[in-house]
């Protein structure tokens, strides 16, 4: 692995091992050289990672198929379970595998949304249930009160997030928000996947 300085500032483009795609993080490389070694993400296309982009729905199921170790046992089914994903479109078998280990059920509508932005309340859910579903974590009581200003009891995600509070996993932000309806970053991503999966060990610099 190799750091080369970058002309965007505080910028670095890492070389990873070989054969997997170099990442673009930012200095402070940690979770992203970890997100790359570990072959959870490949980067695009040009090696870039694209830290500050949003994380869609269906790259967020390509990272939880990976970290389960890419499951060669699982044929992807012929017919989906959601309206708007097709066989032979992009991840399929990572989002119908997604679906078959019940971490998502989609939307009420049938649909699953694939290109949309996973928010971090979402976020939360999906790794609360990879973590109780194929990590061997105990279900999780929400309390009373939540660790967030803006995550209150009764809200659809409390018990997640408050989970991946409790986890330690998400701190949220200097105000005391979660801002659960935001988008997740992919730097973001890459720090609460690192966490998920080595939760006694600090982030790696």
């Amino acid at each position: 692995m190799r750091a080369s300085p970058s002309p965007k500032g505080n910028q670095v483009v890492v070389t990873l091992a070989a054969g997997l795609t170099p990442v673009l993080a930012w200095t402070g490389l940690g979770s992203f050289q970890w997100l790359g070694n570990s072959r959870i993400s490949t980067g695009y296309p040009g090696g870039s990672f694209r830290p500050l982009e949003s994380v869609q729905r269906d790259a967020m199921a390509a990272f939880l198929f990976r970290k389960a170790g890419s499951p060669a046992w699982f044929v992807p089914p012929a017919v989906s379970p959601f309206r708007d994903l097709a066989p032979g479109d992009a991840f399929y078998r990572e989002i119908t595998w997604l679906a078959y280990q019940r971490i998502t059920t989609g939307y009420d509508d049938g649909t699953f949304r694939p290109r949309n932005p996973v928010s971090r309340e979402a976020m939360a859910a999906f790794l609360y249930r990879y973590a109780t579903t194929l990590a061997g974590a105990p279900a999780y009581a929400a309390p009373a009160t939540a660790p967030f200003s803006d995550v209150r009891p009764g809200d659809a995600f409390h018990r997640e997030v408050s989970w991946a509070a409790a986890a330690g996993i998400t701190t949220g932000y200097p105000d005391g928000s979660f801002r659960p309806g935001a988008p997740v970053s992919r730097e973001a991503m890459a720090a609460f996947l690192y966490r998920l999966t080595n939760p006694d060990k600090p982030m790696p610099q």
